[in-house]
């Protein structure tokens, strides 16, 4: 289950990078968003909205095929299935708190290389004349 938990966010994390601006399926999110609007969020447009699609779709997927037959209690599973899509969530949330960091501290990082250059420009021009 902890194996599913990892594929899960790493899959909602992979989809959701995939769907940014220039990447492969840009195009196909920017559609989407078109279309549907704010339903398109859980399929590629958001980060923590992914996880109650897809956390779904690979719940049931591992339950009905490896769980189902040798279970029991079948009713205990939709407590699981809850526990599992907020804890996918909130790790879903903290990892798109991370992107938003990395992704800001990055473009900061260009826009002081570009002022950094520029001043060396105007060093050069002013020393020239």
């Amino acid at each position: 289950m902890i194996l599913l938990f990892i594929i899960n966010i790493l899959f909602c994390i992979g989809l959701y990078a995939c769907g940014t601006q220039g990447k492969i399926f840009y195009k196909q999110a920017t559609w989407l968003a078109e279309k549907i609007g704010e339903l398109s969020n859980p399929i590629i447009n958001c980060l923590t909205c992914m996880s109650s699609l897809w956390g779904i779709v690979f719940y049931m997927t591992y339950y009905f095929m490896f769980t189902y037959p040798y279970q029991l209690n079948t009713n205990i599973h939709y407590l699981y299935l809850i526990a599992y899509i907020l804890s996918l969530t909130g790790v879903n949330y903290i990892m798109s708190l991370v992107i938003t960091l990395i992704t800001s501290q990055i473009q900061l990082i260009k826009r002081k290389t570009e002022l950094l250059s520029l001043d060396i420009q105007l060093k050069k021009q002013n020393g020239k004349s």
